[in-house]
């Protein structure tokens, strides 16, 4: 609303008040005669008032939304979290062999994963294991690959460094599995892997995948 006063010749007070519509002025004069110069005064005074009452309640309406809209970003943020890993077997000499450039999947369902044992029965024959070993981790990857053809069932993928590390950005909160499968390969042996992992609102979470968590022994060419 914008308000325009005016002292006519005939010393009557007019006030133009200004509303967006078709009708444009509409004008509203003090009856009574002459007025006086002090009431004009007051009157200039009071809408003047009002008028800096609007800008001001204007102003804070803006700042609540703006500083609404920032805590809605800052939350949104803060609800999506990090999930940082690493990625390796021991080594023959015991030492940790770290895996590079092996593509890492983020999943929402566990995968159906056939039970071996860490080393080869009693008395089956080593070459009779490793293929039992390699069948193994070809059943898990048709598993995974016939899960991964449904939408939403592959939350994100990435792939490691040469150090062996991995990271998943912009989670939100839940339970999901980690999960390694062929072609992957550590210094020519098979690896397979899916570990749970539960990521809580927000914050930083850590998985390591390591010899002690394989899904399946590792498998030789």
């Amino acid at each position: 609303m914008q308000a325009i006063l005016s002292l006519t010749s005939e010393r009557k007070l007019t006030i133009k008040e200004y509303r967006p519509s078709r009708y444009g002025f509409r004008t509203v004069e003090i009856s009574g005669g002459a007025c006086c110069r002090n009431e004009f005064l007051a009157a200039e005074l009071f809408l003047r008032k009002s008028r800096q009452v609007l800008q001001v309640m204007k102003k804070s309406v803006g700042l609540i939304v703006f500083f609404w809209l920032l805590l809605a970003a800052a939350a949104g943020v803060r609800a999506e979290a990090v999930l940082f890993g690493t990625l390796g077997v021991t080594g023959d000499d015991g030492r940790f062999v770290p895996g590079s450039m092996i593509r890492v999947y983020l999943v929402r369902e566990k995968i159906p994963c056939p039970r071996l044992s860490s080393r080869a029965p009693a008395g089956l024959a080593r070459l009779e294991w490793i293929e039992k070993v390699n069948d193994a981790h070809l059943a898990f990857f048709k598993a995974f690959r016939q899960k991964a053809a449904r939408k939403g069932f592959i939350v994100a993928e990435t792939v490691t460094s040469r150090s062996g590390t991995f990271t998943f950005r912009g989670l939100a909160p839940g339970t999901y599995y980690v999960v390694v499968t062929f072609p992957a390969m550590i210094r020519c042996k098979k690896v397979t892997w899916q570990v749970p992992v539960k990521i809580p609102a927000g914050g930083y979470s850590f998985v390591h995948l390591d010899s002690s968590n394989l899904a399946l022994p590792v498998g030789q060419r």
